[in-house]
């Protein structure tokens, strides 16, 4: 069994590091762009601090709820986010 895996990703986008930080901090802003298409999210505790607590629920378009846990490992304002889900 594989007890540790690491998965980053990395993207191009036309914004400034302080607008997408800012996407993250808020979460009525992550809620409403976070997950694949179609889905949407219910936040049951939001906590942008390192070491804070991340627990949300995806609802898919086929109606099948898919609940999550994170927590916020680092943050580096306007530069850096390190989830550990």
């Amino acid at each position: 069994m594989i007890k540790d895996r690491t998965l980053s990703t990395s993207r191009n986008l036309p914004y400034t590091p302080k607008q997408i930080y800012g996407a993250f901090a808020s979460a009525d802003l992550l809620a409403s762009w976070w997950g694949p298409e179609g889905f949407s999210n219910t936040f049951e505790i939001f906590e942008f601090t390192e070491g804070g607590r991340w627990k949300f629920i995806m609802h898919g378009p086929d109606g099948n709820s898919y609940p999550n846990q994170s927590y916020f490992e680092e943050l580096v304002p306007d530069s850096k986010i390190v989830i550990h889900h």
